[in-house]
């Protein structure tokens, strides 16, 4: 349920872009979307519809969501790597002291009209 309330903040930035930039329409928004951010795309979507049925300059926008690697250093051996999930061993030295990189919930990377 916690969608509902990210697509409000979503549908709140892109107008205010749109409005900024003088859009007429919005035809797509592309996302960046942490593996460890517990949201799922097609909700985001779902809410999005609902939300934007009666905004001429957002409706029938495309949201398209990127997952990305997680950055994660080794606290250990100061090795850095990625990975698509979270996994707590480093896999140069097998420690499990490793620290994930600061990496957004969900980022706004583009809008196109």
């Amino acid at each position: 349920m916690h969608e509902y309330s990210i697509t409000s903040s979503i549908i709140n930035i892109i107008e205010d872009i749109g409005k900024k930039n003088n859009l007429k329409k919005i035809s797509k928004v592309n996302f960046e979307l942490s593996p460890l951010a517990n949201i799922e795309p097609d909700s985001i979507r779902f809410y999005y519809e609902s939300m934007t049925s009666d905004n001429k300059i957002l409706k029938d926008a495309q949201l398209i969501f990127k997952i990305v690697k997680l950055e994660i250093k080794c606290n250990n051996c100061e090795s850095l790597f990625e990975r698509r999930e979270f996994m707590p061993i480093c896999p140069k030295c097998g420690s499990s002291k490793v620290k994930i990189s600061d990496a957004d919930d969900i980022k706004i990377i583009s809008i196109e009209n």
